[in-house]
Protein backbone atom coordinates (compact mmCIF):
# COMPACT_ATOMS: atom_id res chain seq x y z
CA UNK A 1 0.00 0.00 0.00
CA UNK A 2 2.81 2.25 0.93
CA UNK A 3 4.51 1.77 -2.45
CA UNK A 4 1.60 2.47 -4.19
CA UNK A 5 0.80 5.75 -2.67
CA UNK A 6 4.54 6.56 -3.53
CA UNK A 7 4.32 5.62 -6.70
CA UNK A 8 0.61 7.64 -7.05
CA UNK A 9 2.61 11.03 -5.86
CA UNK A 10 5.71 10.70 -7.68
CA UNK A 11 3.08 10.48 -10.85
CA UNK A 12 1.46 13.39 -9.58
CA UNK A 13 4.44 15.80 -8.91
CA UNK A 14 5.51 14.82 -12.48
CA UNK A 15 2.03 15.83 -14.03
CA UNK A 16 2.21 19.08 -11.71
CA UNK A 17 6.26 19.76 -13.07
CA UNK A 18 4.67 19.23 -16.70
CA UNK A 19 1.90 21.46 -16.10
CA UNK A 20 3.96 24.22 -14.70
CA UNK A 21 5.73 23.76 -18.01
CA UNK A 22 3.10 24.24 -20.05
CA UNK A 23 2.39 27.35 -18.29
CA UNK A 24 6.37 28.90 -19.06
CA UNK A 25 5.40 28.45 -22.65
CA UNK A 26 3.31 30.87 -22.81
CA UNK A 27 4.41 33.36 -19.56
CA UNK A 28 7.92 33.65 -21.07
CA UNK A 29 6.89 33.57 -24.78
CA UNK A 30 7.84 37.07 -25.15
CA UNK A 31 11.15 36.32 -24.10
CA UNK A 32 12.36 34.07 -26.95
CA UNK A 33 12.63 35.53 -30.41
CA UNK A 34 13.36 39.02 -31.40
CA UNK A 35 11.45 41.98 -33.51
CA UNK A 36 12.55 42.92 -36.89
CA UNK A 37 12.31 46.00 -38.46
CA UNK A 38 10.12 46.05 -41.97
CA UNK A 39 9.13 48.18 -44.43
CA UNK A 40 6.41 50.36 -42.85
CA UNK A 41 2.78 48.79 -44.29
CA UNK A 42 -1.20 49.46 -43.46
CA UNK A 43 -3.46 46.48 -41.83
CA UNK A 44 -6.93 47.54 -40.78
CA UNK A 45 -7.08 50.45 -38.79
CA UNK A 46 -7.34 51.28 -35.09
CA UNK A 47 -9.63 52.99 -32.61
CA UNK A 48 -8.97 54.60 -29.41
CA UNK A 49 -10.64 57.18 -26.74
CA UNK A 50 -9.47 60.98 -27.57
CA UNK A 51 -10.94 64.03 -25.20
CA UNK A 52 -13.42 66.21 -26.93
CA UNK A 53 -12.16 69.47 -27.53
CA UNK A 54 -14.20 71.25 -25.42
CA UNK A 55 -12.40 69.02 -22.30
CA UNK A 56 -9.00 70.49 -23.60
CA UNK A 57 -9.76 73.66 -21.63
CA UNK A 58 -10.92 72.78 -18.70
CA UNK A 59 -8.36 73.03 -15.19
CA UNK A 60 -8.23 69.87 -14.38
CA UNK A 61 -7.46 68.92 -17.93
CA UNK A 62 -3.93 67.12 -16.65
CA UNK A 63 -5.89 64.35 -13.70
CA UNK A 64 -8.77 63.93 -16.84
CA UNK A 65 -5.91 62.86 -19.31
CA UNK A 66 -4.12 60.70 -16.57
CA UNK A 67 -7.66 58.85 -16.21
CA UNK A 68 -7.85 58.48 -20.04
CA UNK A 69 -4.92 56.80 -20.19
CA UNK A 70 -5.99 54.26 -17.70
CA UNK A 71 -9.22 53.35 -19.01
CA UNK A 72 -8.27 53.94 -22.63
CA UNK A 73 -9.04 50.93 -24.55
CA UNK A 74 -7.70 49.53 -28.65
CA UNK A 75 -9.82 48.08 -31.30
CA UNK A 76 -8.79 46.83 -34.27
CA UNK A 77 -11.03 46.51 -37.33
CA UNK A 78 -10.16 45.41 -41.50
CA UNK A 79 -12.48 48.25 -42.20
CA UNK A 80 -12.58 52.01 -41.40
CA UNK A 81 -16.35 51.81 -40.41
CA UNK A 82 -15.59 49.41 -37.79
CA UNK A 83 -18.98 47.19 -38.23
CA UNK A 84 -18.94 43.34 -38.01
CA UNK A 85 -21.56 41.23 -39.25
CA UNK A 86 -24.08 39.54 -36.53
CA UNK A 87 -25.58 36.18 -37.55
CA UNK A 88 -28.50 36.51 -35.16
CA UNK A 89 -29.52 39.72 -36.30
CA UNK A 90 -28.07 39.05 -40.09
CA UNK A 91 -26.98 42.09 -40.73
CA UNK A 92 -23.58 44.52 -39.93
CA UNK A 93 -23.72 46.12 -36.73
CA UNK A 94 -21.31 48.90 -34.96
CA UNK A 95 -18.53 47.11 -32.85
CA UNK A 96 -18.86 48.09 -29.38
CA UNK A 97 -16.01 49.63 -27.64
CA UNK A 98 -16.03 51.28 -23.85
CA UNK A 99 -13.71 52.45 -21.32
CA UNK A 100 -12.41 50.44 -19.01
CA UNK A 101 -13.44 49.61 -15.22
CA UNK A 102 -10.76 49.80 -12.48
CA UNK A 103 -9.92 47.43 -10.11
CA UNK A 104 -9.67 47.95 -6.61
CA UNK A 105 -6.10 48.47 -6.96
CA UNK A 106 -5.49 50.68 -9.37
CA UNK A 107 -8.59 53.23 -7.83
CA UNK A 108 -6.85 53.50 -4.80
CA UNK A 109 -3.60 54.35 -6.82
CA UNK A 110 -5.13 57.52 -8.07
CA UNK A 111 -5.04 60.81 -5.98
CA UNK A 112 -8.30 61.95 -4.63
CA UNK A 113 -8.94 64.35 -6.77
CA UNK A 114 -8.89 61.66 -9.65
CA UNK A 115 -11.16 59.20 -7.83
CA UNK A 116 -13.59 62.05 -8.00
CA UNK A 117 -14.00 60.84 -11.48
CA UNK A 118 -14.81 57.24 -10.51
CA UNK A 119 -18.20 55.82 -9.33
CA UNK A 120 -18.16 52.70 -7.95
CA UNK A 121 -20.01 49.21 -9.13
CA UNK A 122 -20.42 45.61 -9.13
CA UNK A 123 -20.20 43.46 -12.42
CA UNK A 124 -20.53 40.00 -12.99
CA UNK A 125 -17.29 38.55 -14.55
CA UNK A 126 -16.79 35.42 -16.57
CA UNK A 127 -13.13 33.27 -15.59
CA UNK A 128 -11.86 30.63 -17.24
CA UNK A 129 -8.95 29.81 -16.25
CA UNK A 130 -8.13 27.59 -13.91
CA UNK A 131 -11.92 26.74 -14.35
CA UNK A 132 -14.86 28.33 -15.72
CA UNK A 133 -16.65 30.26 -12.79
CA UNK A 134 -18.76 33.41 -12.72
CA UNK A 135 -18.10 35.71 -9.65
CA UNK A 136 -19.15 39.29 -8.55
CA UNK A 137 -16.36 41.69 -8.49
CA UNK A 138 -16.02 45.38 -7.31
CA UNK A 139 -15.35 47.78 -10.06
CA UNK A 140 -14.81 51.52 -10.83
CA UNK A 141 -16.42 53.33 -13.88
CA UNK A 142 -15.63 57.08 -15.59
CA UNK A 143 -18.96 58.92 -14.24
CA UNK A 144 -18.62 61.37 -17.32
CA UNK A 145 -17.86 58.57 -20.60
CA UNK A 146 -18.92 61.36 -22.68
CA UNK A 147 -15.64 63.10 -22.07
CA UNK A 148 -14.31 60.96 -24.76
CA UNK A 149 -14.69 60.52 -28.53
CA UNK A 150 -13.27 58.00 -30.53
CA UNK A 151 -10.12 58.46 -32.32
CA UNK A 152 -9.56 56.02 -35.55
CA UNK A 153 -6.13 55.69 -37.34
CA UNK A 154 -4.41 53.29 -39.81
CA UNK A 155 -2.91 50.33 -38.18
CA UNK A 156 0.52 50.32 -39.23
CA UNK A 157 2.96 47.59 -38.96
CA UNK A 158 6.77 48.29 -38.65
CA UNK A 159 7.84 45.09 -36.91
CA UNK A 160 7.73 41.79 -37.67
CA UNK A 161 7.94 39.40 -34.67
CA UNK A 162 10.78 36.46 -35.16
CA UNK A 163 10.19 33.37 -32.95
CA UNK A 164 13.11 30.98 -31.41
CA UNK A 165 12.69 27.92 -33.41
CA UNK A 166 14.30 25.83 -30.44
CA UNK A 167 11.71 27.39 -28.37
CA UNK A 168 8.81 27.00 -30.42
CA UNK A 169 9.87 23.31 -30.66
CA UNK A 170 9.84 22.98 -26.89
CA UNK A 171 6.26 24.27 -26.35
CA UNK A 172 4.90 22.26 -29.41
CA UNK A 173 6.34 18.89 -27.82
CA UNK A 174 5.32 19.61 -24.50
CA UNK A 175 1.20 20.68 -25.31
CA UNK A 176 1.30 17.52 -28.18
CA UNK A 177 2.93 15.15 -24.82
CA UNK A 178 -0.38 16.47 -22.60
CA UNK A 179 -2.79 15.48 -25.59
CA UNK A 180 -1.27 13.03 -27.17
CA UNK A 181 -1.66 11.15 -23.40
CA UNK A 182 -5.14 12.78 -22.78
CA UNK A 183 -3.53 14.22 -19.47
CA UNK A 184 -6.00 17.45 -19.46
CA UNK A 185 -8.92 15.67 -17.16
CA UNK A 186 -6.29 14.85 -14.52
CA UNK A 187 -4.40 18.32 -14.79
CA UNK A 188 -8.20 19.85 -14.48
CA UNK A 189 -9.09 17.67 -10.97
CA UNK A 190 -6.04 18.85 -9.88
CA UNK A 191 -7.20 22.32 -10.72
CA UNK A 192 -10.00 21.88 -8.61
CA UNK A 193 -12.43 22.03 -11.90
CA UNK A 194 -13.94 18.72 -11.19
CA UNK A 195 -16.59 21.08 -10.11
CA UNK A 196 -18.33 24.25 -11.54
CA UNK A 197 -17.75 26.02 -8.56
CA UNK A 198 -14.94 25.48 -6.30
CA UNK A 199 -15.32 27.77 -2.79
CA UNK A 200 -11.80 26.36 -1.44
CA UNK A 201 -9.87 27.02 -4.35
CA UNK A 202 -6.53 28.90 -4.03
CA UNK A 203 -3.95 30.40 -6.38
CA UNK A 204 -1.83 27.76 -5.54
CA UNK A 205 -4.28 24.79 -4.62
CA UNK A 206 -3.25 22.98 -7.44
CA UNK A 207 0.36 22.81 -5.96
CA UNK A 208 -1.52 20.69 -3.39
CA UNK A 209 -2.08 16.87 -3.05
CA UNK A 210 -4.92 15.68 -1.59
CA UNK A 211 -4.03 16.04 2.23
CA UNK A 212 -3.45 19.58 1.47
CA UNK A 213 0.28 19.14 1.70
CA UNK A 214 2.18 21.15 -0.62
CA UNK A 215 4.01 19.57 -3.55
CA UNK A 216 7.28 21.07 -4.34
CA UNK A 217 10.00 20.51 -6.68
CA UNK A 218 13.24 22.06 -7.76
CA UNK A 219 12.65 25.50 -8.91
CA UNK A 220 8.99 25.56 -7.59
CA UNK A 221 8.55 28.02 -4.19
CA UNK A 222 5.05 27.62 -3.12
CA UNK A 223 3.42 31.20 -2.02
CA UNK A 224 2.11 31.98 1.65
CA UNK A 225 -1.69 30.80 1.58
CA UNK A 226 -3.88 33.30 4.15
Amino acid sequence: MAWARTNRDIKERQLRQLYEQFIDTWKMDKEHGSWVKVEPYQRGWTRVFTLRDDIKNRDDVADIRQVLHMVNTKVFCRNEDFLHYDWKQKKDVPIEQHPRKLMEEQYNALTEKQQSYFSKTTVIETRTFPFHKKEMVVRYEVKNPFWYVFLIEPNMIEYHWHPDPEWESHCAEITHKIDRENLWPKINKMLGASTHYHRGWKPDAWMRNKSGEVMTYEGYEPEEVV
